[in-house]
């Protein structure tokens, strides 16, 4: 009896290692498979660990067909995305604006002369753009690169730009898994945290959140999460703290301010439309609203698309946008498309052209 119960569990017990040993050969190698098949996101084309901003970009980078045939990112020797490298002085009969923000206002997916910021210059002969933006940036980002690196060009007018998703990351230590900055307010100050910035992502770059799918599907990874991770909190996306943001976000349009007017820059906040702001939603609303009240105590020029952007039919918004599997990389859909860019370059330049302030600084350069 004996006997015959060792060898019943020979013939359970061997197969099931057999199985068990093919099964994770089998998962291993998918793993494998899916990450050699992961890209990871398309700013580690042409960026850098940056121990201040977290990532910038790499100056003297030419990328052709880097979003798909003809649509190439060029990044001057200053580490603007421009085709060509600036003098500090502005050109004569021009007026230099820099366009900072985040990749709507870089052009993810568009060539240089594709984005709304350069089509600016196309609509306005006298204007002379340069694209100060980033991709993933927070608003934060965005003021800090600003404060560090505006002074590099000579300037008239500076078009901050931002969507709703840019206050959010101003509270998160990472985005996509890459370090970044985090700004406090303490004592009324605006106070840098979190640097310098983590270099982890940049030294194991599948540690960050394109290559997670892949480790995801891991059933060893499966079983570690459910057993011992499974109440853990995910530090890098904190519960957002809208009257926090707020103040934070107040501190930086002070900080903007002060910095252009030393720089003989006028400072234009614009709030840019993404594809759910079609509908009125309320964490929308509400940064739209603060966005005006803090243009308003500073007497600063705010130019709101979103409005104008909800009037819009239903049929017309899909060509606005990148759709799914169009450019294979990690969040390029739901980017402007080409025709997204021009869109925002009209009425963008249609709420300039109203303002006298800009006008004025338009008709004083010598023609």
């Amino acid at each position: 009896m004996k006997f015959g119960l060792k060898l019943t569990l020979v013939y359970i017990l061997v197969p099931l290692l057999i199985f068990l040993l093919f099964e994770g050969i089998a998962s291993t190698i998918l793993f494998v498979e899916q990450l050699a098949n992961t890209k990871p996101v398309a700013e580690r084309l042409h960026t850098d660990y940056d121990p201040e901003l977290g990532w910038i970009n790499i100056p003297n980078t030419h990328i052709d067909d880097i979003y798909g045939p003809g649509r190439y990112v060029h990044i001057n020797a200053q580490g603007f995305r421009h085709d060509e490298d600036l003098n500090f002085e502005v050109p004569p009969a021009k007026v230099r604006a820099i366009c900072s923000g985040d990749s709507f206002t870089f052009g993810f997916g568009v060539s240089n002369q594709e984005t709304w910021c350069h089509l600016l210059s196309k609509l306005e002969p006298r204007l002379q753009t340069v694209n100060m933006a980033q991709g993933g940036y927070g608003v934060d980002q965005a003021y800090l690169w600003y404060e560090r690196d505006g002074d590099q060009i000579a300037h008239q007018l500076n078009l901050f730009a931002f969507i709703t998703a840019d206050f959010d990351r101003m509270q998160r230590p990472l985005f996509l898994g890459y370090g970044k900055p985090v700004l406090e307010v303490e004592n009324g100050e605006l106070v840098l945290t979190n640097v310098p910035v983590s270099r982890q992502a940049f030294v194991l770059p599948w540690t960050t959140t394109p290559y997670q799918g892949a480790f995801d599907e891991l059933k060893s990874v499966q079983l570690l999460n459910q057993t011992f991770f499974k109440n853990r909190t995910d530090t890098s996306r904190p519960p957002i703290d809208e009257p926090a943001i707020q103040e934070v976000a107040g501190k930086i349009l002070e900080e903007m301010y002060r910095l252009n007017h030393e720089r003989g820059s006028e400072l234009v906040l614009v709030y840019l439309p993404v594809y759910a702001d079609h509908k009125p939603n309320l964490k929308t609303d509400t940064r739209r609203r603060y966005a005006e009240q803090g243009a308003a105590k500073l007497g600063l020029i705010y130019i709101d698309l979103v409005d104008d952007f909800r009037q819009l039919p239903e049929d017309e918004l899909e060509s606005l946008f990148i759709p799914n599997g169009a450019i294979d990389f990690p969040g390029a859909a739901g980017h402007y498309s080409v025709k997204g860019h021009e869109y925002i370059a009209n009425q963008l330049y249609q709420e300039l052209m109203a303002h006298p302030k800009i006008v004025e600084i338009l008709d004083s350069v010598e023609q």
